[in-house]
């Protein structure tokens, strides 16, 4: 029953990976022994992981600016929050009696 279970979870894997919607666009890594030309072939795939590792540093980079400008923006909000609470509690207290 277990083996059953195997089976049909790996049909879904395959049939995911099958799917052009949800497959990723890194290239499979293919066994060494079948491809015509490994030293291409394993260079090509250096090439691809250099190229995807600038990416993923320059998509890092992206991020951490936009969360460095959203601390300044939450920082920036935070001090006109308490200017406006102290302004509303000064001005409070000078309110001329009735």
């Amino acid at each position: 029953m277990s083996s059953k279970k195997r089976t049909t979870s790996n049909a879904k894997t395959t049939n995911k990976a099958a799917n052009p919607k949800t497959r990723s666009n890194t290239p499979l890594v293919r066994d060494q022994s079948t491809t015509a030309n490994p030293p291409s072939s394993s260079k090509h795939c250096m090439v691809d992981a250099s190229s995807q590792i600038r990416f993923m540093d320059h998509r890092l980079s992206k991020m951490e600016e936009q969360w460095d400008s959203m601390a300044v923006a939450l920082k920036n909000l935070s001090m006109h929050v308490a200017n406006l609470s102290t302004n509303q509690g000064s001005s409070s207290q000078h309110k001329p009696s009735p």
